[in-house]
């Protein structure tokens, strides 16, 4: 007989009616992240008076803000009306190693949280609510946007500073001479990896508006003798003769015909014995409650919300992609933050 006290779990009422309210937790982590209330804790407890004056807002409310985001752990009221940074917020700050406050300014932003609440005319018209409340696909709104597109890039570059050294930590760039970063942004990804890799050489490729401030990002990073920066459309070719073409978080803003499409140009485009690299978070073939499918599967929910077709992939759905594009998917490699590492080599039947 087990005689042992469980574990307190709260009734599952009061588990859905926390859930329903994470809209309101999202706003605010983002407005917390927004305003910088980690960077103003980090040198020691301080009031919501003197927060608010840090930050050019109203005190009363700034306290209400604070005491919410001290009952998930965020901040500590370490005494009344005086509060400390945690282990929590430390990656709130804009000086974190890890940080990840652009994600969650992100995450907060209206296109986001919009789109997410006309999910039902998804549903119900399998058409994007991203489209129907702003009247034209998503990609094309960033670009005009002169809020979004810095904001969002600069979120991109968050997660490639988290993940980039344990992606490297999965690819033999051995026998590597060049190595193509398709869809590169500013370059970022690329940059660690020369500079891990002193006998490697690269090329950026991605749509203008993308590539500005790379070359000042590879001279950061001590490697822009060795990486050549090329504009252009991966739906169109590929910059052609290269060893390993990688694809960091390209594949899941697609659906399958646009993302064959992207795949075959890089396998059209690489050398005899090359190979292509897509890394991306593999959604579960089968779903159990667990914290790492719940953030796959929450960002595919976005994706379902904004992109048309646009999806997280299963293995088995990866698999059957590459095979349409005339690629074998040769290995997966997981590394610890979940993302995974798909290598795709040519198939023998292929032209």
């Amino acid at each position: 007989m087990n005689t042992s006290t469980p574990a307190f779990r709260p009734p599952a009422d009061g588990i859905l009616l926390a859930m329903a309210n994470g809209y309101v937790r999202t706003q605010l982590l983002s407005v917390a992240a927004k305003l910088g209330i980690a960077d103003h804790l980090a040198g020691g407890p301080r009031s919501a008076d003197e927060i608010a004056r840090a930050t050019g807002t109203q005190a009363m409310p700034m306290r209400r803000v604070l005491r919410a985001l001290a009952s998930f752990g965020v901040v500590a009221e370490v005494e009344p009306d005086r509060f400390a940074i945690t282990p929590l917020s430390q990656p709130m700050r804009s000086d974190a190693p890890r940080s990840v406050r652009n994600n969650l300014i992100w995450f907060g932003f209206e296109d986001n949280y919009l789109s997410v609440a006309q999910l039902e005319h998804t549903l119900r018209t399998g058409e994007a609510a991203f489209e129907h409340l702003y009247g034209k696909p998503y990609w094309d709104w960033v670009e005009a946007s002169a809020s979004a597109r810095p904001l969002l890039r600069s979120a991109w570059e968050e997660f490639d500073e988290i993940e980039t050294p344990e992606v490297m930590s999965c690819v033999d760039f051995g026998a590597v001479s060049t190595v193509v970063d398709v869809g590169s942004n500013r370059g970022g990804v690329m940059a660690r990896i020369l500079r891990a890799h002193p006998k490697l050489r690269g090329v950026l490729f991605d749509i203008p508006s993308a590539l500005h401030g790379a070359a000042e990002v590879l001279e950061s990073y001590g490697v822009a003798d060795r990486c050549e920066i090329v504009p252009g459309d991966a739906f169109e070719v590929v910059v052609p003769g290269h060893d390993l073409y990688m694809l960091k978080r390209v594949i899941h803003d697609w659906d399958d015909e646009s993302a064959c499409r992207i795949l075959s140009n890089c396998r059209r485009a690489m050398a005899p014995q090359g190979r292509v690299l897509v890394i991306e978070r593999t959604a579960p073939e089968r779903v159990e409650a667990a914290p790492g499918a719940e953030v796959t599967l929450l960002i595919d929910t976005l994706l379902l919300a904004k992109h048309p077709g646009a999806r997280q992939r299963t293995e088995r759905e990866f698999r059957e992609l590459f095979h349409a594009a005339g690629l074998e998917l040769a290995d997966v490699a997981t590394s610890p933050t979940r993302v995974a590492v798909l290598e795709g080599r040519q198939l023998a039947t292929s032209a």
